[in-house]
């Protein structure tokens, strides 16, 4: 996310360059440039961030608390139409026109919540929705369901029926079926969508993730499937039903062809094609996890052990693979040093991308990682400028002003005092941003592997707070300036929202709060019911909505584009995930608090203002990181004084809006359907 927009790399990757991207693609942006957002407007221009602002002195009047009148109800009708993430068009949810309309004092009161028992003498636990069926992975089955269908399926089907285990020619005859391919014969699109989808795939996929080196790439007959998955990725830069079905028919076709050629006997026959191979994978992998089928998403879970398996007989994992910088001292044709260290460099990113995926991976099903996530062993990548050099030449220019000023660096860390952890000796080691995204990411897989593993400790809870304040004091991301202000910058988002969405997964058991809203239905055991009153009840759970807050302003603050990172759908998601399950369980939480009982204590407030982390964000030099921080804790306190429909329209309406204006038609329609049904109870 960011102003940044990429230009074309020039490759000549693209089999029909002629093509006209402007009227081939959709305006996803509202026009407006550089316009200001409205979330730096609305506050103070002071950079200096207000220590007492839980403090009691500024409790709000009952008037405040109004619908009519509090900030958050004007605030949703009074946004510049021109800010992308709220408009005039916002979802209608046939509340009629007077659902804004100021109330009387009778009608509600800052201890409305504390009351709301009243209307649940029994205590029950809220209604939960049934979101099987719209839900972004499949429901998960157990062990007994699965046999209970098969009993049934086979009951139903004579042929199983059978008193012993001989074969007749019957039986044969369906295992000849069996063995048939069954390939998809669609025709292919025509040669400018494909075009279109080739050059999508640079200007914008490969921006994101940027792991071809577009100015060496060529359509060849060697690699025709990565190709196909190339057209696949490019297609998911498009807002268009029609894209999206075009990808996931290639996709679909690509995988079963792939699947269908002795692809294992390639790996001693024709290693040459070993890392076309990988790239074509990572970008496949990438295409499900985005899709907006969760089938899709079941098979880059079940196929991500073969790729980690491909990458490890390649050697991406070994610390021998940073080669390339000999490369430079060879007495070699400079063309041929260039392409074979863009092979190289390929290789490496080829390896942080799995590492990023992987833990992807992990966060979306609620599992452990594969991969052992230290920040000290990945391999070391160039900056994208450097990366994407247009030519030999200006490859060698970058490529020696950079290892210049990196040998500078490394004399300067010599100096200064070393870090404790491994993630933070992983981030002063690697100056990419790539690197820092992988280390970021590899925090969040160790948090999915402590959950899955139940071994989530308060002391490992403690030196993963560590290791992420480590990061972001060591980070280069907006550290002096904002990373989209940058000539070039290395990645076209900024990676403060994962920061924010990481310490979310630390705060809270995001499988359990899927679980409580309607993943597997409507009936929650009383065992996890147990779990999210507890969680509701925990000054952890408010945590966790201060960093769903400064997350949500970080990215409506930011200008959209096509070229989002991977993770950005999700972590929105996870967002609106705990304000949901906040809003829903709630008032029956609260049930048993006495009729003067705080739901935001002082102790909440000091404990919220000691974190690490916001101790660390009120030390930010840059103006819009503490316009944004000092907006999230003030905002808090008065969306914890609100009322339920108080609290979805403050975030839950911004989050939904913010998934369907995203560069994607997938997985972001998918969760922000799901968001919709948050907010309507319907899930049609």
């Amino acid at each position: 996310m960011g102003d940044h927009r990429a230009t074309p790399t020039g490759s000549g990757a693209v089999l029909d360059p002629d093509i006209d991207l402007e009227d081939a693609t959709l305006d996803l942006i509202v026009a407006g440039g550089n316009r200001e957002s409205t979330l730096l407007s609305e506050v103070s221009a002071s950079t200096r961030v207000d220590t007492d602002i839980f403090s009691n002195d500024q409790a709000m009047g009952e008037d405040q608390l109004r619908m009519g009148n509090a900030v958050f109800g004007d605030s949703l009708l009074h946004f510049d139409p021109a800010n992308w993430f709220l408009d005039e068009n916002l979802i209608d949810l046939g509340l009629g026109e007077t659902w804004n309309e100021p109330q009387s004092s009778n009608d509600w009161s800052p201890l409305r919540l504390q009351t709301l028992s009243a209307a649940n003498p029994s205590n029950q636990p809220p209604i939960v929705l049934d979101l099987q069926h719209i839900w972004y992975t499949h429901a998960h089955r157990t062990i007994e369901s699965l046999h209970d269908d098969y009993e049934t399926t086979r009951r139903s089907d004579p042929a199983t029926l059978r008193r012993d285990t001989s074969i007749d020619e019957t039986y044969r005859s369906h295992m000849v079926e069996e063995l048939s391919p069954r390939f998809r014969n669609e025709p292919l699109p025509s040669l400018e969508f494909l075009n279109l989808c080739m050059q999508l795939f640079f200007t914008r996929f490969n921006v994101a993730l940027p792991i071809v080196h577009g100015p060496t790439f060529r359509p060849s007959k060697n690699n025709i499937l990565t190709v196909l998955t190339m057209c696949c990725a490019g297609t998911t830069t498009i807002a268009s039903g029609m894209a999206s079905r075009v990808g996931s028919m290639l996709f679909e076709r690509t995988h079963k062809a792939g699947n269908g050629s002795p692809w294992e006997r390639g790996l001693s026959e024709r290693p040459h094609l070993t890392p076309t191979n990988i790239i074509g994978s990572i970008v496949g992998q990438c295409f499900a996890l985005l899709s907006a089928d969760p089938a899709h998403r079941t098979v880059a879970d079940a196929y991500h052990g073969c790729l980690l398996s491909l990458g490890r007989h390649a050697g991406l994992f070994s610390e021998s693979l940073d080669l390339d910088r000999r490369d430079t001292d060879l007495e070699v044709d400079l063309e041929k040093r260039w392409k074979r260290w863009a092979l190289n460099e390929e290789m490496k990113r080829a390896a942080i991308a799995m590492h990023i995926q992987d833990a992807e991976i992990s966060a979306l099903f609620h599992h452990e990682p594969t991969l052992r996530h230290n920040g000290s062993r990945l391999p070391d990548v160039v900056p994208t400028h450097v990366f994407q050099a247009p030519s030999a030449a200006m490859w060698q220019i970058k490529h020696n002003e950079y290892f210049g000023s990196r040998t500078r660096q490394v004399r300067t860390q010599l100096n200064s005092t070393n870090f404790g952890s491994q993630t933070a000796k992983g981030m002063e080691q690697k100056q990419s941003l790539m690197n820092a995204w992988a280390t970021l990411s590899g925090a969040g897989a160790t948090i999915c592997e402590y959950r899955s593993l139940d071994t989530l400790t308060p002391q490992r809870i403690v030196e993963l707070e560590a290791d992420l304040v480590s990061w972001y004091t060591f980070r280069r991301c907006c550290k002096i300036e904002p990373c989209q202000s940058r000539e070039e910058p290395e990645l076209s988002f900024c990676l403060r929202p994962l920061w924010h969405a990481t310490f979310i997964a630390l705060s809270a058991d995001m499988d359990l709060l899927e679980l409580a809203v309607g993943r597997q239905g409507s009936i929650i055991p009383t065992s996890k019911l147990d779990l999210v009153k507890d969680w509701i009840s925990s000054p952890e759970s408010k945590r966790c909505l201060l960093h769903a807050l400064l997350l949500q302003n970080l990215v409506t603050s930011t200008t959209v584009d096509s070229t989002i990172a991977i993770h950005t759908p999700r972590i929105l998601f996870s967002a609106a995930l705990c304000w949901y399950s906040s809003t829903l369980y709630l008032p029956w939480c609260t049930a048993a608090f006495d009729s003067g009982a705080s739901l935001f204590s002082d102790d909440t407030s000091d404990y919220l203002m000691a974190l690490p982390e916001i101790q660390l964000l009120k030390e930010d030099r840059t103006t819009s990181g503490t316009v944004i921080l000092n907006k999230s804790i003030s905002d808090l306190k008065k969306i914890m004084r609100t009322d339920p429909a108080g609290m979805k329209a403050s975030t839950l309406y911004v989050l939904e809006s913010a998934l369907r204006r995203l560069g994607t038609s997938g997985i972001s329609q998918r969760f922000a359907d799901i968001v919709q049904a948050f907010l309507t109870g319907g899930t049609q």
